[in-house]
């Protein structure tokens, strides 16, 4: 009996350990969840109770930030809206910072790609001031008449659907393709003026990163101990003085050893 549950523990194991990401691969993923700290709609992939990354987006809420402006909403509590692409493949969001494209279709644009929502084009005589999105999901918009009177017209509404990590085909940080058509929630509530920020943790995501540099084998990082050294620093000091530098010059990617020398130094200076 003990046999064969101690098969059956290798098996479960080597299942896992065939999905679970190496070191590099990991490190990679939460340095790309590091990069989109201040990326309106993304979702990180660390869980924390785990502390682990595979890779897969953890679908908690992150904080909201009022910007005032009509077309920007955010989904408070569970849900993703539906969008789609030019060529009208269905892919799921919670960046609600809209735009109006060429042809008056309200989009988001995220990684250089445009998607449309599923509601009609704007009229021809619309302005951005004129734009409602109620908490309902309709959205719509006023417009002037012929006799110069101004008339409100639902475009369609945002609905929401549920996505749940077993129903992820793929993720770009921003926008959700699922395997399976997810179902509607009924219950959700859009705000309007607000956008969602992404849900990365700084320390969290710092300290699993300095955990698996540290584990990684020199010959595969490049400047390895000077990386450790950064980490260590932006755990200590103000992450936000200098994010946007790390940022541009790609400090702690694992290949990266472009700029690394000049950036240690600017820290020894400025952050000691």
């Amino acid at each position: 009996m003990k046999r064969i549950f101690f098969i059956f523990y290798i098996i479960i194991f080597c299942i896992i350990s065939a999905f679970a990401l190496n070191p590099e691969e990991e490190y990679d993923c939460l340095y790309k969840d590091l990069r989109n700290l201040s990326t309106f709609g993304y979702k990180d992939t660390l869980d924390y109770n785990t502390g682990k990354s595979d890779g897969t987006p953890i679908l908690t809420q992150g904080r909201f930030y009022q910007t005032s402006q009509n077309t920007d909403f955010a989904i408070n509590g569970k849900g993703f809206f539906k969008v789609l692409d030019e060529n009208g493949k269905i892919f799921y969001s919670r960046y609600g910072y809209l735009i109006i494209n060429t042809d008056s279709r309200l989009a988001i644009r995220c990684n250089n790609k445009i998607y449309y929502l599923p509601v009609e084009p704007l009229p021809d005589s619309y302005s951005y001031e004129e734009i409602r999105i109620y908490s309902n999901g309709n959205i719509a918009s006023k417009y002037y008449t012929g006799n110069n009177s101004k008339v409100s017209k639902v475009l369609g509404t945002i609905e929401l659907y549920d996505i749940t990590a077993d129903n992820i085909k793929s993720y770009d940080g921003f926008v959700i393709q699922t395997k399976n058509e997810p179902e509607k929630i009924q219950n959700g509530r859009i705000i309007q003026g607000v956008l969602e920020g992404s849900s990365v943790y700084l320390n969290q995501t710092l300290l699993r990163m300095l955990f698996l540099l540290e584990q990684m084998d020199k010959t595969l990082v490049k400047c390895k101990e000077t990386k450790i050294y950064i980490i260590k620093h932006l755990m200590e000091t103000d992450f936000q003085e200098y994010y946007q530098k790390l940022l541009t010059d790609d400090i702690l990617g694992i290949h990266n050893l472009k700029y690394l020398d000049g950036f240690t130094v600017f820290l020894e200076r400025n952050y000691k």
